[in-house]
Formats: C-alpha cells, sequence, structure tokens
C-alpha cells in the first residue's frame, strides 16, 4: 500500500516536531545539572509511534493493532515523565521509565505472539521451523565535536550507559562513535549486539566507512553504517546465526568461484590472441596517417597526477570468528583515527 501524504505528515509531527517542542525542556535540565538520560530514552519511542499511528489513522490493514496501541501508550507515558522530570528533578523518573519500558516489552511480546500470522509478518516476525526470530537491536549513530585526549572506546562505553541506552533488558545495541574534531572514530555493541555483529563484520562496516570519514563526507559515513547495519540485522534474523568469516563468501570465496572460471576463459582468449597473426604494433604516427611527415620530435613535461588511496590496517583475527568482549560485557572494535 502506497504511503500517503497525511500519514507523512503525521509521521513527520511524530519523529521531528515533539522531539523539537522537548527541546527548551532538555535545555533547561541541562542547565540544572539534571540527569536527562529519560528524554534519550523517551525519543528512542517516537519514530516508531509516528509510523503504528499513522498506519491506525489509515486503517491499514493486517495491523497489530494492540501492539500499537500499547506502543503509543508507552510513548505517551514516556513523553508525560520527560516533561515531569524538567518540572519535579527530585523524583525517580528514569527508573520508572525503565521499569515502564521493561513491562511494556513483555506486554508487546505476548500481543505479537498471540496475533495471527498475517499480522505478525507484516511487523517483520517470521517463523523458521519452530523458531521465531526476532530482533530488538538498537543502532545508534552518535556524532560529538572533540573528546580530547579520552579514549574513544572508554567515550562511546560511557556514554552507552550513562545515556541508558540499548532495548530490553539485555540493553542491546550497536554504537557507532565519530568524534570530529579529535578525527576518531570506534564501534561498541552491547547485549544482543555483541551476537548479531561479529568481530569480521564490524572491520568489514568500518572498511567502508572510514574511507568516507577520511573524505569529510559525514552524510555518507552515516549513511553506509545504517544499510550495512540494517543488511546485518536482516541477515540474523533471517539465517538465525550472523554474518562471520564461515558464512560470507569474502575474497576467498570469490576468487575460488570467479578466479578458476576467469583463468579458462584467459586461457582460450590467449588461444585466440596467438593465432592473430596479421596484427603488427605500430611505433610511428605517419603508419596510421600516410602522407604525414613528423620533422620535429620533442617531448614537453605537463604535469604529474597524484593518486591518494586509502589503505585501512588491517589486524590478524582469529579463524574461529565470533565476537571477543571486554569484562564489562562490551564488544566492538578498538577504533582508530582518520
Amino acid at each position: 500500500m502506497k504511503t500517503n501524504k497525511k500519514e507523512l505528515t503525521v509521521f513527520a509531527v511524530c519523529a521531528y516536531a515533539v522531539p523539537f517542542l522537548m527541546m527548551p525542556l532538555l535545555y533547561i535540565c541541562l542547565q540544572n545539572g539534571q540527569d536527562t538520560s529519560i528524554f534519550a530514552n523517551a525519543q528512542m519511542f517516537y519514530p516508531a509511534a509516528g509510523v503504528m499511528l499513522a498506519f491506525l489513522l489509515a486503517r491499514r490493514p493486517d495491523t497489530p493493532k494492540r501492539f500499537y496501541i500499547l506502543h503509543l501508550l508507552v510513548t505517551a507515558i514516556m513523553l508525560i515523565m520527560s516533561v515531569l522530570s524538567a518540572a519535579a528533578p527530585q523524583g525517580e523518573w528514569l527508573y520508572i521509565a525503565n521499569l515502564v519500558i521493561v513491562i511494556a516489552s513483555v506486554l508487546g511480546w505476548i500481543l505479537l505472539l498471540t496475533e495471527k500470522k498475517t499480522k505478525r509478518e507484516a511487523c517483520g516476525l517470521r517463523l523458521h521451523g519452530k523458531l521465531l526470530t526476532a530482533l530488538g537491536i538498537c543502532v545508534y549513530f552518535l556524532v560529538v565535536n572533540d573528546i580530547g585526549d579520552a579514549n574513544q572506546r572508554d567515550f562511546a562505553k560511557n556514554y552507552y550507559v550513562n545515556n541508558g541506552l540499548g532495548s530490553g533488558e539485555g540493553k542491546s545495541g550497536i554504537l557507532f562513535l565519530l568524534a570530529v574534531g579529535s578525527r576518531k572514530y570506534v564501534t561498541i555493541t552491547y547485549g544482543g549486539g555483541v551476537t548479531a555483529f561479529t568481530d569480521y563484520r564490524i572491520e568489514q562496516m568500518e572498511d567502508d566507512i572510514v574511507p568516507k570519514l577520511s573524505d569529510g563526507d559525514w552524510a555518507g559515513a552515516a549513511r553506509t553504517y545504517i544499510e550495512m547495519a540494517d543488511y546485518t540485522l536482516d541477515y540474523y534474523a533471517e539465517h538465525g546465526e550472523p554474518i562471520d568469516v564461515d558464512n560470507d563468501l569474502g575474497a576467498e570465496g570469490l576468487l575460488f568461484v570467479i578466479g578458476i572460471p576467469a583463468a579458462i576463459a584467459a586461457g582460450v582468449c590467449l588461444v585466440f590472441y596467438h593465432q592473430m597473426k596479421t596484427a603488427k604494433e605500430k611505433t610511428e604516427a605517419d603508419d596510421y596517417m600516410p602522407g604525414l611527415k613528423l620533422r620535429v620530435k620533442r617531448d614537453v613535461y605537463t604535469h604529474t597526477t597524484q593518486t591518494r588511496v586509502y589503505d585501512p590496517p588491517k589486524e590478524e583475527k582469529s579463524s574461529g570468528g565470533g565476537s571477543s568482549t571486554d569484562s564489562d560485557g562490551f564488544g566492538g572494535s578498538s577504533g582508530g583515527s582518520f
């Protein structure tokens, strides 16, 4: 079904207008030195709420109405608690918000699992055999100006924890940190994000993202990150396993699949090449233009062309694949500079 202007307007109001209207309250809290984590938690609900509200108003078929209404209700509660946190900062609003999210997550699963198959599949949930594969992993692209001499991985982990990022009880997610002024980057994962994004896959993602950072193409880097993360999660949901060294075709697989046929084709072409006895190389311009006689031959230097190619540093990785983690449970990369 094609999205109409009314649905787009509803989505834009929820996803963009509401966060914009909350900015004055957020500014007041920051000025007063208050914890603003509840604003970040609430803002994660707005885009999805915009889509669900638009679908409900359009009366789209095969929509899980009970689940949508639950999400809209939780979004409204998070919005109200964000306002109350600014008006009454002494309250335990962040604790209450986290409790609401946990309870709503359990109720959401119950509502989805008791829906009809067509409605579940409309939400992107599919049954693989007897297993229901579903993902609740948040994807973040964090841009800051400068982190000074701080280690980018420690900075990213502290930001993730202090702002209560991640989905569900396991706080599952992946975050890419871009420190523009410090020219540093890093990828961290937590909870279910550690399983879905292996060390091998994160290295692939950074190999595609970092060259764009070196060129100052921040938007292109963010777009590449989101697209690759989306594909990774889709693959994980579809196959029940993450992209890793043992199931990704990669360069070696391409060499085996393409290299052997290419070698055979090259051999055939070589045979035909040696059968071409009529073609002879010409070294003078007048050989191609009869009657043309060059009297003066002179070499003139014009310019030098220099091309720089980004060659990312390669780290030795174990052949076993999987994801490595720190003692605090965070996975990801060690990061670098660009």
